[in-house]
């Protein structure tokens, strides 16, 4: 199903993990320290909708295509295994050593932003997770290209990412305990992102929690902590998992109730009994 309602406004501990690099691998860093849960954020944390009448794009699998999305990468299969919501959601299985991919939606009727401002949800469930930096969720510009936000893991780790093409522009911003740090494994888990390109901003929710966010500088980059300049405007946007530091480790992931929308925050669906 894609679509949607054109609506009005209406503890695992942290070890020592590297640094990311949306073009492959970087140098090894250690995460931050300190730190408390963050809320907040626009809206509020559970609508309890699948596709909430903010959305203007929604994926569920159910009719077991991705309508309006490019087409499905080598490893990504539409099946009942697991599913957050009906009886179907999208699986993609990365062999070892391999990269895996996305599905990528733009034009209408999500772009361009209202207020150059996206806000998006899905439904993850991870197997496994290679034991890299992968991209779960990526804003570009409408061609695509750098610079790039991205909701991503790096060695099981949440960690916000921004890429721009050079060390100097490859950054990265974690949770800090006692927000929890580490990707659980064997759950659904509610995902939440708003990326703002009118203010180089960068939100980052797990389950209705303020998990991450980015106010034109993370934890640091490759060389230096420079700013997370945004695309002019962001006009595409891709699910999936991309792996940018390959490792002789598997990968599985689902993923299911996808919603997009530019006015308020998605909220999470009620959970399954």
């Amino acid at each position: 199903m894609t679509g949607g309602a054109t609506g009005t406004a209406g503890s695992a501990s942290a070890g020592t993990i590297g640094t990311g690099g949306s073009a492959g691998g970087g140098v090894t860093g250690t995460g931050g320290n300190g730190g408390a849960t963050g809320t907040g954020g626009a809206g509020g944390g559970s609508s309890g909708a699948l596709c909430p009448p903010s959305a203007l794009v929604c994926e569920d699998f159910e009719d077991g295509t991705a309508d309006g999305w490019s087409a499905l990468v080598s490893g990504m299969t539409i099946n009942g295994t697991h599913a957050s919501s009906g009886t179907k959601a999208l699986s993609l299985n990365i062999p070892e050593n391999q990269r895996g991919g996305f599905i990528s939606y733009k034009g209408a009727p999500l772009f361009p932003l209202l207020n150059k401002t996206m806000w998006g949800r899905v439904m993850v469930w991870f197997d496994s997770i290679s034991d890299g930096h992968t991209d779960i969720v990526r804003g570009q510009a409408a061609s695509g290209g750098n610079p790039s936000y991205n909701v991503a893991e790096q060695h099981g780790a949440y960690m916000m990412n921004y890429y721009n093409g050079s060390s100097a522009t490859d950054c990265w911003k974690r949770p800090k305990a006692p927000t929890p740090t580490m990707v659980p494994l064997g759950k659904w888990q509610c995902w939440e992102w708003s990326f703002n390109a009118g203010t180089n901003d960068f939100q980052f929710f797990v389950d209705g929690t303020l998990y991450v966010h980015v106010a034109m500088t993370g934890d640091g980059c490759l060389t230096g902590n420079g700013p997370w300049v945004a695309p002019t405007d962001f006009g595409l946007v891709s699910v999936g998992a991309t792996i940018a530091e390959t490792r002789p480790t598997v990968m599985q992931i689902w993923i299911d109730d996808i919603a997009i929308g530019t006015q308020e925050r998605i909220g999470c669906p009620t959970p399954r009994d």
